[in-house]
Parts: C-alpha cells; structure tokens; sequence
C-alpha cells in the first residue's frame, strides 16, 4: 500500500496522460488488457471496524474500535457479508491497477461517478470467519477467495474521460483446472478531469424516477471526520477526502466524504433496506446495487436523506438547496 502511494506522488510528476486519444487508448486497451490479481484476506476484527466506521446514525462517527475491543463485536456480526465491504478488502487491488504504469490516468484528482455492485452470491460471515481460523492454524484450504481488477470501458465525458475498473471476487478451487466461481463484481466508474465537451450528455441528466411521497425522510450531518475514519479501513487516502489544503489541490473548497462512505452507511442505517437484502440473500438471489455520485458532499455539511420502500429499495441524498448529491436502487438481480 505505502509503494502504491509512492508511486502515486511520483506519478505528479510525470505528464502521464498527455496522449489521452480516446479512440487510441480504447484500442489498445482492446489489443491487451490490463488486469491485476490477488488473494483476499479475511479478518472478522477488519470486518467490526468497518461497521463502526459507516455507523452514521450517531451525530459524531467515532474513531472505529482498536482490534482489542473490536474482538467483542464478532459475535454480534450479521449472518451475511454487507455487499459494500468487499470495496474495502479489494481497494488495495483496484490502488494497484490505477497505479500501474500502463494505466493511462493519474489516480489523484479522479472522482468516482457511478459505481454498480452485484452480488451473484451471498458469503456467510460464518464460513468466512472458519476459513480465516483454519488459515491462522495453518491447515490447507480447499479453496481461496481470490479477486481481480481490470481496466474496462473507456468513454467521453462532459468534464474529461470516464474509465471503469471492473472487480470481480471469486472463489478458486485448490485444483489448477477448476474453473472461478464468481459471487461478487463491481464496476466503478471514475471521472478523469480533462477538455470540457458540452456536447456530451452527463449522468447529472439522468435523474432517479422515484414516487413523489418518500417512505421515510431523515437529516443527515456529514462528521468532520468522516474522511480520516473511513480511509483507515479502506485503505482509500486520496487527499480529496482527507484536509481542506489537501482537497483544494485538486479544485474542491472542502474535503468530500467518500461515497462509498454514504452509501454504505445509509443502507446500513435503514431497517428497511437492511432486512430486504437479508431476506434476497436468505433465498438465495442475486442483488444490484447502482449508485450515481452527481455532486460532492462536503465533510461537515447538512444532507437530507429520502427513502422509499417499493420492490426496489431506493434513496437520494439532497444537499441544503435540495439538489441530489447521490442516488442509489437496489434491484433484483435477473438470473
């Protein structure tokens, strides 16, 4: 991680991306891939630190648990994986693709847009909590859970050139010959900030069809420290999300929260959304979540959240002049 970010500062310095072509990029994106692979490792005490890092519901977030008492907070941990934590064990994959030094934009500056998850199949926290003793007891593993990064579409944009990392987690068998069982991909889409084109039609257009009257409505204070607390089990210190100086190098007046963040908090506050994707994973289907990310939230600003509980879950978030900030639906995943 720490290489990754040296890389990153050295990367400032470079005039990486000068020939920023699309069409030449997509072609030769097209002619080799560029994919990274790794091994996931599972700790159930990362697992309850993450958990204490979304629980927005409180006014102040609190520093998340020192492994020693996050200890206590296994045994009151959810029967499934929440389908966002799996961001946060492949962030250190997804560092090391935009780092590479085929990839074709400076990691620093770029603002995720849009990120959709699918969860093909659910992992129970009890069969991940098994597999992590008998690897800490060093027994041999039928099967390791592995995950891969690859740069996928390149297309214009509004504000630059819009580019997804497609992540995909897996099961791999010990036999070399048998064949990934993928239960979990994301695709986030990042903005790289380059020529304006007004002629593109961005996703700010496109706004989330919802009926008028929401099922719940709450305020929302963004915690100063929101930033900090998020990116120590994340693993994600893009300085946007970190300190007013840090963030104004790259043209924002305040620090952003990650919106991953927000997302996962939200949902994770909210009963209803909670027990409708314990029920889809309790029956064994399959769940998309699609989240657009239209304007920053600022760390320390006042949000208003408005929910609705339809067959497909949904929220927005609204800043202080009523503009969405972010909008997300769950959606059953069509097999």
């Amino acid at each position: 991680m720490v290489r990754a970010y040296l890389r990153i500062c050295f990367d400032l310095f470079k005039k990486k991306g000068e020939h920023r072509d699309l069409e030449c990029l997509k072609k030769r994106f097209s002619e080799e891939k560029l994919s990274v692979e790794t091994e996931i490792a599972f700790d159930p005490l990362h697992l309850v630190q993450y958990l204490d890092s979304i629980s927005v519901q409180t006014p102040v977030t609190t520093e998340p648990r020192r492994r020693s008492t996050a200890l206590r907070g296994v045994q009151h941990l959810p029967p499934y994986l929440p389908p966002f934590y799996l961001l946060c064990l492949t962030g250190q994959l997804q560092l090391e693709l935009a780092t590479h030094p085929r990839f074709p934009f400076k990691p620093l500056g770029s603002v995720n847009t849009k990120n959709e998850i699918t969860v093909l199949k659910a992992l129970h926290i009890r069969e991940l909590i098994d597999m992590h003793k008998s690897k800490t007891e060093g027994l041999p593993a039928q099967k390791k859970l592995m995950a891969s990064c690859t740069l996928g579409e390149l297309r214009e944009a509004k504000r630059g050139i819009e580019f997804d990392l497609v992540t995909e987690v897996y099961w791999k068998g010990s036999d070399s010959g048998e064949e990934k069982e993928v239960i979990w991909k994301c695709v986030f889409s990042g903005l790289s900030f380059g020529k304006r084109n007004n002629n593109v039609v961005s996703a700010e257009s496109r706004f989330l069809e919802t009926p008028e009257t929401p099922r719940t409505t709450r305020e929302l204070r963004i915690p100063s420290n929101a930033g900090w607390n998020y990116a120590k089990v994340s693993g994600d210190f893009n300085p946007i999300h970190l300190h007013w100086a840090t963030s104004k190098l790259f043209g924002f007046s305040k620090p952003i929260c990650h919106g991953m963040w927000l997302v996962s908090g939200v949902i994770h506050t909210s009963p209803e959304m909670t027990r409708w994707l314990t029920e889809q994973f309790g029956k064994d289907l399959g769940v998309t979540m699609t989240c657009h990310f239209r304007r920053p939230v600022s760390l320390g600003s006042q949000t208003l959240i408005l929910e609705w509980d339809d067959e497909q879950p949904s929220f927005i978030v609204l800043d202080s002049t009523n503009k969405i900030q972010l909008d997300c639906r769950l959606t059953e995943r069509q097999q």
